[in-house]
């Protein structure tokens, strides 16, 4: 209804928002926004660049925005820093298969972006691209800098669930290292030793039995059958999944839980309660730190984006999920992803979330935003 109103009649939609409740408000705001960004997208947004909710607001319509990638590629060097951020991490609402190579192409270092944000927006473009183009997908690889965990989970998107296995085989020949087309090499072998007549797994204890027996060096798993599955399981099967994780022995554990916390970010399906198990798992049992960025920096880098998808929707959540970290860099790197989102569109409730955090959080907080 609000959405029918500001189309016929802004106006009056805007002259009676003052009475409404907060949260109906917003959604009558959003609803207004719309019809000003598809009127002038250069006026309004600036517009929402003054507003703490207004990335919320924006992120709400891209979806309704004809040319959304394209028109805010034309912004990059003007976004402020909590938008830069926003969209590192949902890059996947502006980067579509029309727009993937100006994506990959924009000069996102001179529009203030970090390697990190720089590294996720990027690999989305590639991810993309690869969708239609493998073959141009793995030419522009070698661009990117990647640590092993991230060229794993590259190689899996682009040759994981590619269909034509012949058309695989020889894309093959185009990777730049013997260690990549070797990975590629078995997630193939992989797959065609698999029956096409393969089912999806329909309990918690086959999906976690598939998941614990996949090889994590050879990246064979089917990602897509096994996340697609959890489409249709309802409350009580999630449930069934997470208790059943939670259960695993340490060993299959690990496995099941990197396999989710690397597949976060390209599948819905996970539920967050079981999506964030993995991640404090990991977090838990963090591996050893090797040079670059390495798995830890990796690991920062998901439970950043989840917890903003979680904020987004659930706050309360959110806020339970980060209290429940283990107390370090990540937990610290967490804390500030969550307070950032938060703030965009209920910076008193955030800032009262600030101020109620330990000493030492907010110090460690204090320290991290000075760097």
């Amino acid at each position: 209804m609000l959405k029918n109103l500001a189309e016929t009649s802004p106006e009056k939609l805007e002259a009676a928002m003052e009475g409404f409740p907060a949260s109906v408000r917003l959604q009558a705001e959003t609803a207004l926004s719309l019809g000003r960004l598809k009127e002038s997208f250069q006026r309004e947004i600036r517009q929402l660049w003054e507003r703490p909710d207004g990335w919320m607001i924006f992120q709400s319509n891209a979806s309704s925005i004809e040319g959304i990638g394209e028109k805010f590629l034309g912004e990059l060097a003007n976004l402020p820093l909590s938008w830069r951020r926003g969209l590192a991490s949902s890059p996947y609402q502006f980067v579509r298969s029309e727009n993937a190579r100006m994506w990959w192409d924009a000069d996102l270092e001179s529009a203030g972006f970090s390697a990190r944000e720089i590294l996720r927006i990027r690999s989305r473009a590639l991810t993309t691209i690869g969708q239609t183009d493998p073959a141009d997908a793995i030419r522009r690889m070698g661009e990117l800098e990647m640590d092993d965990s991230q060229r794993k989970s590259m190689l899996s998107n682009l040759f994981g669930n590619m269909r034509d296995l012949d058309k695989a085989r020889e894309l093959l020949s185009q990777l730049g290292s013997d260690e990549d087309r070797a990975i590629a090499n078995q997630m193939l072998d992989s797959r065609n030793s698999r029956e096409d007549t393969e089912s999806k797994p329909e309990n918690a204890t086959d999906w976690l039995a598939k998941a614990a027996g996949a090889d994590p060096k050879q990246g064979g798993m089917d990602s897509y059958r096994m996340f697609s599955a959890l489409r249709n399981w309802d409350a009580e099967k999630m449930a069934a999944l997470t208790a059943g994780f939670r259960g695993l022995e340490p060993e299959k554990k690990m496995v099941v839980a990197r396999m989710i916390a690397s597949h976060i970010g390209n599948y819905g399906e996970a539920s967050e309660q079981l999506a964030g198990d993995a991640l404090v798992h990991l977090m838990e049992n963090p591996a050893p730190k090797v040079d670059g960025q390495g798995q830890r920096d990796s690991l920062m880098s998901i439970a950043g984006a989840h917890v903003v998808r979680l904020s987004t929707r659930d706050p309360a959540a959110a806020v339970e999920w980060v209290n429940s970290l283990p107390a370090g860099e990540t937990k610290t790197w967490t804390q500030r992803n969550l307070l950032g989102n938060w703030k965009q569109y209920d910076p008193k409730a955030a800032g009262a979330w600030e101020k109620s955090l330990p000493a030492a959080d907010r110090a460690a907080l204090d320290k991290l935003n000075k760097k």
